[in-house]
């Protein structure tokens, strides 16, 4: 097996209890491409016309270095990119707007926290009004909500407490993403 990242030249660390080999360094141009094209995709924000290839194009235009930077995008850079125009760049524009105001779960399922997939990105949005608050949450209180076990709560835990993670985020509602529960995430 290879012992380092093939793009970022990181060691890789196997958790004792997983069968895979991961690249945890969270900056891994890899890893940020990835889950920009995930965070976009049907299963999370589902932004109609940023497919795989187009981010792609744009992160290699120098465009994209985050997912934050999704929500900036210049149009009018766009409008005029081969393959594009007016038409295509105020679709697209309206796409990230729609994106915009998603209940709560496809955000926290889009951030590509490690074992967060759609039921339990629902499951923690019924219980926050605000996705910001489980940054004070502990181990304990993850697991008080039924089918979030230890090593998802654990995953959740550590990624609230990056500091870089929390940034990304405040830009994110900066840039007109919704943080706050809606209609849509409340308990059924």
């Amino acid at each position: 097996y290879p012992t380092h990242c093939p793009v970022c030249h990181s060691p890789l660390a196997k958790p004792e209890d997983e069968a895979i080999w991961r690249c945890e360094n969270a900056d891994c141009e890899a890893q940020v491409l990835q889950r920009m094209i995930f965070h976009t995709s049907k299963s999370a924000m589902d932004i109609e016309g940023l497919g795989e290839s187009t981010i792609e194009r744009f992160y290699n235009l120098g465009w994209l270095h985050s997912i934050a930077d999704l929500y900036r995008l210049d149009y009018d850079k766009i409008e005029h990119l081969e393959g594009f125009g007016p038409k295509s760049a105020a679709n697209l524009r309206q796409a990230v707007e729609k994106a915009k105001n998603n209940p709560i779960h496809r955000l926290l399922h889009g951030l590509s926290i490690l074992h967060l997939g759609q039921k339990a990105g629902k499951l923690l949005a019924a219980e926050i009004n605000y996705v910001l608050d489980l940054r004070d949450w502990d181990l304990e209180k993850y697991q008080q909500i039924k089918d979030i076990g230890p090593v998802l709560a654990r995953n959740v835990l550590n990624w609230f407490q990056n500091e870089h993670n929390i940034e990304l985020l405040q830009t994110m509602e900066q840039l007109g993403a919704n943080l706050r529960q809606t209609d849509e995430d409340k308990k059924a």
